[in-house]
């Protein structure tokens, strides 16, 4: 499951974001949160190419026991495998 979609430069509605919700729910995942925030990626790929950058998370939040990089760090396995059919659906939909 996408736990999170953070924009940096996007609206949160804008059609990328919408685009990946979309695909959530063809892959049968549960509809990724999304809220602001967050430190990325993003800032130095934009300067590369679109502005409507954001980033995806497939696990607990940062704040959470396990989270995003923290010590122990974890991911369950079916929540690693919604994701990646999230991303799937996601890269079939923008491509066509």
């Amino acid at each position: 499951m996408t736990k999170s979609l953070w924009p940096q430069f996007c609206e949160p509605d804008c059609q990328d974001i919408l685009d990946y919700i979309e695909a959530a729910e063809l892959a049968g995942a549960p509809r990724p949160l999304v809220w602001a925030g967050g430190l990325g990626d993003q800032s130095v790929i934009a300067k590369y190419g679109t502005m409507n950058a954001f980033s995806v998370g497939p696990g607990r939040r940062f704040e959470q026991e396990g989270g995003a990089h923290q010590p122990n760090e974890f991911i369950e396995c079916h929540k690693l495998v919604e994701f990646t059919k999230t991303m799937a659906a996601y890269v079939l939909k923008v491509l066509q």
